[in-house]
């Protein structure tokens, strides 16, 4: 018979195996490079709002989103700040995995694992 922190144990294995994270919300990047959010919304669209440093330029991309086994990709992706190396190619599909921490419950997405920036789901 399985006991109490058995069943705890394996309801967190499950969701860590198959996703019991709610992506959608409002995330913020890391990085120094430029004020960077992405709103991820319940109807698989998501809306990214950039601003260069300076403020000099300002953009708004959207586009379409979806999860599969652990990762979430971006359609009509546009690389506003070149940490990918794909600034300026159009509009592609920017793929990375969501990470979720056990503790804190705070949930990342990795843009370049190098540099160590990400986006961090705000609440």
């Amino acid at each position: 018979m399985l006991t109490a922190k058995k069943y705890i144990y394996l309801f967190i294995c499950f969701c860590t195996l198959f996703g019991c994270t709610n992506i959608e919300g409002t995330y913020v990047a890391n990085h120094q490079l430029g004020y960077d959010t992405v709103k991820i919304f319940i109807n698989n669209k998501y809306e990214r709002k950039y601003h260069t440093r300076d403020k000099s330029q300002s953009y708004t991309d959207t586009g379409s989103w979806k999860t599969s086994k652990g990762r979430i990709d971006f359609y009509d992706w546009i690389d506003r700040n070149g940490i990918n190396n794909f600034e300026g190619k159009g509009s592609i599909v920017f793929g990375t995995e969501i990470s979720k921490s056990f503790f804190s419950n705070e949930i990342k997405l990795p843009i370049n694992y190098d540099l160590e920036y990400y986006y961090v789901k705000v609440k």
